[in-house]
């Protein structure tokens, strides 16, 4: 690996570099100078044994003004750090570039038939009720177009699962040698019932009967006849009769009374200018 720091360093002056005719406001001209400060920040990395970060930096870098050199310290990053197969594709774009410079393209080149005898390979099969799942490798969504196939895979443990509407139903793990083979299969459920409810038959709609309006009447044939007033049924205090008998039944009274009193009168008469003379026998 020591061969391909050194193509970094002595490659490291074939960036761009901007310069007082490009104006720091220019776009181009600071997209460029971000890039190439993302690179030196990746070597210092690389420098410093952190070869996670430094892949990041340089995937950046590369992200924002494309360079076979900063490509080629990306492939070599990667391939510290494990991940092979993008440090295989990578190197592989490095070395199609006919604008790179030869020194680079040929260290690329020299990487790529390092790596590529590690690549591994993993077949993912699917039995069951597949509908519906979804595969996914070391948490990643694999494409339909790869159950059932060899696909390249980096060498190492990895963990294969079946998710169905967010919620995992199946796990494996399973490791791939160094340029070895491996498959495995899971069996996904069948989705749970689905609750259906039984639709209600609606009610029978009831006939619509039309009622005979009977005959037509003319207008000018209608007589309205007269209302008569409503008979109230009220108190007997409210009546007049009621009142007249009684009346009448008071005045008997009071006469009846009278004439009683005049008679008891009569029979005991008292002395008086008016009364008529009484001739007394002496006793």
């Amino acid at each position: 690996m020591k061969l391909g720091w050194i193509v970094v360093v002595l490659c490291l002056a074939s960036l761009p570099v901007q310069t007082a005719a490009q104006p720091s406001s220019a776009p181009d001209g600071a997209v460029t100078a971000a890039a190439r400060a993302l690179f030196e920040e990746g070597v210092r990395l690389v420098d410093a044994g952190d070869f996670d970060q430094a892949a990041d930096r340089f995937r950046r870098s590369d992200e924002l003004h494309a360079s076979p050199v900063v490509a080629y310290n990306l492939a070599t990053s990667l391939a510290e750090i494990g991940r092979i197969v993008e440090a295989s594709e990578v190197s592989r774009r490095v070395v199609r570039d006919a604008a790179a410079p030869q020194a680079i393209r040929a260290a690329a080149q020299s990487l790529l038939d390092r790596i590529t005898p590690r690549i591994g390979s993993l077949t993912i099969r699917v039995v069951g009720d597949p509908e519906g799942v979804e595969t996914r490798l070391d948490g990643a969504t694999v494409p339909v177009a790869l159950i059932g196939v060899a696909r390249p895979v980096d060498p190492g443990q990895h963990v294969v699962s079946l998710a169905r509407g967010g919620e995992e139903t199946a796990s494996t793990s399973v490791e791939v040698l160094p340029g070895g083979a491996a498959e495995v299969s899971l069996s996904a459920p069948p989705p749970p019932p689905i609750a259906t409810v039984a639709p209600v038959a609606p009610a029978p709609a009831l006939p619509v009967v039309a009622a005979d309006p009977g005959p037509v009447v003319p207008a000018a044939a209608l007589v309205l006849a007269p209302v008569a007033p409503e008979e109230h049924h009220g108190s007997v205090l409210e009546e007049a009769w009621f009142w007249g008998v009684a009346g009448a039944v008071v005045v008997a009274g009071i006469v009846i009374a009278v004439v009683l009193a005049f008679t008891v009168h009569s029979a005991s008469p008292v002395s008086g200018n008016f009364e008529p003379g009484v001739v007394e026998v002496g006793r």
